[in-house]
């Protein structure tokens, strides 16, 4: 008896299972059809970014046309094809229901501009991102750092010590008062010419700061302790308790 209950029980399982995964089926193959049946017509922008990026721009990046009608997306190809985009830090593509694609993404923070190029700013993990038309204008201080090659999607590498210097000096000043930072120098084999060149906006005037890279924190501290004049002055800082002030002349 407990063996005709137990192939009993075990038939009745066997059959719910059964019924499962073909009902299963059913459900995934109807709602695949329905997928197919309705044409792409909405795409929702999702994530920390509320229409961050134009969504004809996003359209475009994943393949979608105006003019042919999709109706089906490889969700991990458009995913992948959002990712190569410089401005794009994360995206997931998911097709949610018929006819609407939600695209949930984040974007690289314009951090510095850097100076040698046009339109080219970095993040703050050093990735080259273009600037003009995707970020509104705002005040960044513009980076030097040399003849760099630049490539989407490859942080540079030579940012270390002057992103370190940035990091510094957000502590101790509003940042959005650095107008420039000269790493050109930073590691020229003469000691004469060896500096870094910090510009900051003094009111009506600027400072150009001469520091060295290995004392540049000593220097800075000492530059906040001098009385500052709303004028333009060059300030030397390289030699240690000894400073330089020039101040430009008006007529």
């Amino acid at each position: 008896m407990n063996r005709a209950f137990l192939y009993k029980t075990a038939l009745f399982m066997g059959l719910c299972l059964g019924s499962g995964v073909y009902f299963y089926y059913l459900y995934t193959s109807s709602q695949t059809h329905l997928l197919k049946s309705v044409p792409l017509n909405i795409i929702a922008q999702t994530g920390p970014e509320k229409e961050g990026l134009r969504t004809d721009y996003l359209a475009q990046l994943i393949g979608l046309s105006c003019n042919e009608k999709s109706t089906m997306i490889d969700e991990k190809k458009a995913t992948r094809r959002l990712l190569g985009s410089p401005l794009i830090k994360k995206a997931k593509v998911e097709q949610i229901i018929p006819g609407v694609l939600s695209i949930e993404y984040n974007m690289r923070k314009p951090y510095v501009l850097l100076g040698e190029c046009k339109n080219v700013a970095l993040d703050r993990e050093g990735y080259p991102l273009p600037f003009f038309p995707f970020y509104t204008p705002k005040n960044m201080p513009r980076l030097y750092l040399g003849r760099v090659p630049i490539h989407w999607n490859i942080p540079l590498k030579q940012t270390g010590l002057a992103f370190e210097i940035l990091k510094y000096l957000e502590e101790k000043i509003d940042l959005f008062t650095v107008k420039i930072l000269d790493m050109r120098n930073a590691h020229h084999p003469l000691l004469g010419k060896k500096e870094i060149v910090i510009v900051i906006q003094e009111g009506a005037g600027r400072h150009t700061l001469r520091l060295l890279p290995n004392s540049y924190r000593e220097a800075f501290a000492r530059y906040l302790l001098i009385p500052h004049k709303q004028a333009n002055q060059t300030i030397d800082l390289r030699l240690p308790n000894i400073g330089f002030i020039k101040t430009e002349k008006y007529d």
